[in-house]
């Protein structure tokens, strides 16, 4: 059973012992938790294509959920969060491929990425993360950028295939077999 631990605190100081409370919970699940200042404002993501010799950066969707977090259970849960392509001549969604883009060709990353990002009032762009797997289920944000760019899922499939660069394993890659 997978558990998601996402939560916001409005008062942090206040909130001590319900935060030592859920890092207790995720230490019975993992080895590590993720502690991250709350930024205000709305969150996009984008997708990028990365083939051989060229990082292609897919149309902009904005995610809509209650109180402006979109922890997992928004993202993924049916009717939780709002999903919707953002106008392609955007500024902020060129901005944001700009640098989807740049993140993308600065890393070693396959065939396929989703990068996730905040954006304040003052349109400043924060990165948060990126999902070097992002999900193809119906309906998700993933497969909302894809057939604004003209591609389903299936076709993805085909251009990984035509496209992909050969996996080189790094010099840090853990042979768990050997452990």
């Amino acid at each position: 059973m997978v558990h998601h631990y996402s939560r916001v605190f409005d008062d942090p100081i206040s909130s001590n012992e319900e935060i030592h409370t859920l890092l207790r919970k995720i230490f019975t699940h993992d080895t590590a938790a993720v502690i991250q200042e709350f930024i205000s404002g709305d969150e996009y993501t984008c997708g990028c294509l990365i083939s051989s010799s060229e990082v292609i950066p897919l149309p902009i969707v904005k995610l809509e959920a209650d109180n402006e977090f979109c922890g997992r259970d928004q993202k993924y849960s049916k009717n939780v969060a709002k999903k919707s392509v953002v106008n392609r001549n955007d500024e902020i969604s060129e901005r944001i491929q700009n640098i989807a883009t740049s993140i993308a060709s600065s890393i070693d990353l396959y065939n396929m990425a989703r990068f996730d990002f905040r954006v304040s009032a003052e349109d400043e762009i924060w990165f948060l993360e990126y999902n070097y797997i992002p999900g193809t289920a119906k309906n998700g944000s993933f497969e909302k950028m894809l057939n604004s760019y003209g591609m389903t899922v299936v076709d993805l499939i085909s251009w990984i295939t035509s496209n992909s660069k050969t996996f080189k394993k790094p010099s840090h890659y853990i042979m768990y077999e050997r452990i």
